[in-house]
């Protein structure tokens, strides 16, 4: 019977969780949650992010909005490198040049395109229904 219990929290808990995953982004709330499967951190695979809506520092994880035509979302995960008068300087720590460079040529990220800076960041298996992200926080 414990089983059973600890299979349906677990599930309900899962389910909540990917609600609040595709739901906080676009909510604008001081805390929340994105998964970030782009491998420009350093990080292959799925990672879950917990972000709050804070200023960043240089040297801060940061999710932020960018519409640039190769991401495949809008929302980025990048490392605040410099904060300068067009808004701050961005970087993954696996790419060799900021976001803003010539070859990559993203906006500068403003306070308005902030989502938040990261907290908690967790790698996630390739099954993200497994509960492994909830299990590795």
């Amino acid at each position: 019977m414990r089983t059973v219990t600890v299979a349906v929290l677990t599930v309900t808990g899962c389910l909540l969780l990917l609600l609040w995953v595709f739901l906080t982004p676009s909510t604008a709330t001081p805390v929340g949650v994105v998964i970030s499967e782009d491998d420009s951190m350093g990080a292959t695979g799925p990672n879950l992010n917990i972000y709050a809506d804070i200023e960043p520092e240089t040297g801060d994880i940061v999710v932020f909005h960018e519409a640039y035509p190769l991401t495949e979302s809008d929302w980025v995960v990048h490392r605040v490198v410099d904060k300068t008068e067009d808004g701050y300087t961005t970087q993954g720590d696996a790419n060799p040049y900021t976001g803003q460079s010539n070859r990559v040529q993203f906006d500068y990220a403003t306070a308005s395109d902030m989502a938040g800076v990261d907290l908690v960041r967790a790698r996630c298996s390739k099954r993200l229904g497994s509960g492994d992200c909830l299990q590795r926080l």
